[in-house]
């Protein structure tokens, strides 16, 4: 029997993800259907420095699609992005799962805690993949510049407009499936 393969969202949801929100939104309802066609397990969790937990499970892994939409439609922004405590809260999570464990951070900006966030990747990095993706709404190019070039993320890092989240997220969750 094949290795299950979890899928996990990590979304950055800062008051500055307020201009793409609705995209993001209307891409996580298609991640959702594709995941469900795919049988991969998936889980989304929200995250904004106004937080407490730090990462707010805005679908947890095994919730029925119905309840998953209607959570997904209830997402709201506001904050700021503090990534290292809410991705440790993740990986954490992450990790006591029996499987392969692919963890998607979708990010508006850059972290604001890039060392204890480089610290927090090494100590889970061999334990759950990471990949981060940088939604380019909102930057310009000599920024989106800077940021692909920070090495908090890279050789994972990408940066993409909102509408092609679908397009890359839906095939890592095909890519999982098999």
């Amino acid at each position: 029997m094949a290795e299950q393969n979890y899928v996990g969202i990590m979304l950055d949801c800062p008051g500055s993800m307020g201009s793409v929100l609705e995209e993001v939104k209307s891409a996580l309802l298609k991640i959702l259907e594709i995941a469900e066609k795919n049988k991969t397990p998936l889980a989304i969790w929200a995250f904004a420095g106004w937080e407490a937990p730090a990462a707010r499970p805005v679908v947890p892994f095994g919730l029925n699609k119905a309840t998953a939409a209607k959570q997904i439609k209830n997402l709201h922004v506001g904050g700021w992005t503090t990534f290292t405590p809410a991705f440790e809260e993740i990986c954490q999570e992450m990790v006591d799962l029996d499987g392969r464990r692919t963890l998607i951070v979708i990010l508006d900006g850059q972290v604001s805690d890039p060392q204890e966030t480089q610290k927090a990747l090494a100590a889970y990095g061999d334990r759950v993949e990471v990949i981060a993706l940088l939604l380019s709404s909102g930057f310009n190019s000599a920024e989106i510049a800077r940021l692909q070039n920070h090495d908090t993320f890279s050789p994972q890092f990408r940066t993409l407009p909102a509408e092609e989240l679908v397009q890359i997220v839906g095939e890592l969750l095909t890519e999982a499936a098999k």
